[in-house]
């Protein structure tokens, strides 16, 4: 990829330091006294033994770009104008914030053997599109718009009779949505669907109505 055009890659550099250390010292002693009459004798021996060694190593590296033959360069280029022609598109907050979590966490639970406190997300749905679906004989697709959900949240769906449908997949989840089907040959009348967070099961309620064909 070559993205923006604008940009070409000539040479990276790497450089390598590695510094080492280590340090022993063993020492002991033994005393001993003893007395005849009035004459005390005492004999002491020492010994001692110690070594320090220090070592450093440093490795650089140039990687040169490697001249590419023109119809090579030119499907590049083709492809970095419609790599430019694209918003940039970043993982939903709370997916990032999860993902942050987990990264300090198990740094923490290394240096101080506890665990961090979980991060709770508690999911918020606004509205659906359709707002009103049709009962199908397939599955029906439906955009829902919502945040706080994450990328593993499930959706349970509750017919005009009560009845539970437990943890649809979901898909396409960002910042402000996701996307689901509705169960095929869902029941006409009021209905609602429940999504679910993972692992603290927080969760959010939406009521709409299920209309004929």
């Amino acid at each position: 990829k070559l993205a923006p055009s604008r940009y070409q890659y000539t040479e990276t550099t790497l450089n390598v330091r590695l510094d080492l250390a280590q340090a022993m010292k063993f020492a002991g002693s033994v005393g001993l006294g003893f007395g005849i009459g009035a004459v005390s004798i005492n004999a002491a021996f020492t010994l001692g033994y110690s070594y320090d060694y220090r070592a450093a190593a440093e490795c650089k590296t140039v990687i040169h770009a490697y001249p590419s033959d023109p119809t090579v360069f030119n499907a590049l280029l083709t492809r970095a104008s419609s790599l430019n022609d694209k918003s940039l598109e970043l993982p939903p907050r709370s997916q990032v914030d999860q993902i942050l979590y987990d990264k300090n966490a198990a740094i923490l639970e290394k240096m101080t053997g506890q665990k961090a406190k979980e991060i709770i997300t508690k999911p918020v749905i606004t509205a659906i599109d359709p707002p009103s679906p049709k009962t199908n004989a397939a599955e029906v697709a439906v955009t829902v718009a919502a945040t706080g959900v994450l990328s593993a949240a499930t959706v349970n769906f509750y017919n005009s009779a009560g009845v539970k449908t437990d943890k649809l997949p979901i898909t396409n989840v960002t910042a402000t949505g996701f996307k689901f089907n509705l169960p095929a040959g869902v029941v006409i009348g009021d209905s609602s669907m429940e999504v679910v967070n993972p692992p603290d099961a927080t969760s959010d309620k939406f009521s709409f109505k299920i209309l004929p064909a």
